[in-house]
């Protein structure tokens, strides 16, 4: 059973009861804001570009046996680094739904896709009976990577159900955070989905640096089969660099957006915010370094330096941040099997 790094908040205890001055009205802005300039313009993009990956597989399903694949490989590309961006922080909707496990299971797990493309599933009902190992953007990075797609054959017809399943998810994400922004949030509603960003953000940390990269990298070196998530389209590396933009940009934020970084000036802890910030160049350095080698995904001192970097700033999220905010962090664990 393989152990990912999501949480089920329902089984978790309760953030600490807050003090009478606890900052509620700032909670609810800082989530507000997440909401409004995160994960409801993510949803969007990635159902977009969700749309445009059902278009571009039947197509290319549709489509003389010789047609070339390069054109639905490039758009779950697209596809996928939408999503990677959406659902670094995988909050609110994304948590309350399951949605990593219904878009993204992962490893991938060829003979379950063998056997659904066997099933030959026909629509929306039909796909309900796939287990999530044979679904999601990973089967089709499978399918049209090592399985070579072609048109006019029954792993086509099932790809095309593939792309079709992940954008209705796509959009039902889209509406629930739209949703959830309309509704707005009271102030115990506030504290905990405060408590739930803070944690989940740092569980985002801990998924690049351990999951994504040290544990494949210990497989590795220890002569175990392994691979890094991605590889089969070569896209490993860049999925760091969005995975760590993502968490980038939410600590330190973009163009005006609320960010971690002017949380804390707002609240006057500019100490810790300027901590937060070197701890965030230092990743920032080190992954470059990483991203600029000939073979990012090969041992390096780049990567080990890469995920040191990326320990230490989740040691200050746990530590220093935790206890400035007054919030508990720390790291979940969800079985996803």
């Amino acid at each position: 059973m393989r152990t990912t790094w999501l949480a089920l908040l329902c089984c978790l205890a309760a953030p600490p009861a807050a003090a009478a001055d606890q900052p509620f009205e700032a909670y609810a802005g800082l989530v507000r804001g997440v909401h409004a300039q995160w994960y409801l313009p993510g949803a969007q993009d990635f159902a977009a570009q969700s749309q445009a990956l059902v278009g571009s597989l039947q197509q290319f399903c549709a489509a003389d046996p010789a047609a070339p694949i390069e054109p639905p490989r490039q758009q779950w590309l697209r596809s996928v680094s939408a999503w990677e961006r959406f659902s670094a922080v995988r909050g609110g909707a994304l948590l309350a739904r399951r949605s990593p496990r219904a878009i993204d299971f992962m490893p991938t797990r060829p003979e379950a896709i063998a056997e659904a493309v066997r099933s030959a599933p026909s629509d929306a009902a039909a796909m309900d009976a796939i287990r999530a190992p044979a679904k999601g953007l990973p089967a089709l990075e499978w399918l049209l990577w090592p399985g070579q797609l072609r048109p006019q054959t029954p792993a086509c017809r099932y790809a095309e159900q593939v792309a079709a399943d992940i954008l209705a998810e796509a959009l039902a994400l889209q509406t629930a955070y739209a949703s959830a922004l309309q509704a707005g949030w009271d102030d115990k509603e506030a504290e905990y989905a405060m408590y739930e960003f803070l944690n989940l953000w740092n569980s985002a940390l801990q998924k690049l640096w351990r999951e994504d990269m040290d544990s494949v990298l210990q497989k590795l070196q220890a002569g175990r089969f392994a691979s890094f998530s991605r590889s089969s389209s070569g896209h490993s590396a860049e999925a760091w660099r969005i995975h760590w933009q993502a968490l980038r940009e939410l600590a330190m934020g973009s163009g005006g957006n609320v960010s971690l970084h002017a949380y804390l000036l707002a609240q006057n802890h500019g100490a810790q915010a300027e901590q937060l910030a070197q701890a965030v160049a230092g990743v920032d350095q080190a992954l470059g370094r990483l991203l600029a080698q000939r073979q990012p995904t090969a041992a390096s001192v780049p990567m080990a330096e890469t995920i040191r970097a990326l320990k230490a700033l989740q040691h200050f999220t746990e530590t220093e941040l935790g206890h400035t905010l007054q919030f508990t962090i720390n790291f979940f664990d969800e079985d996803g099997d």
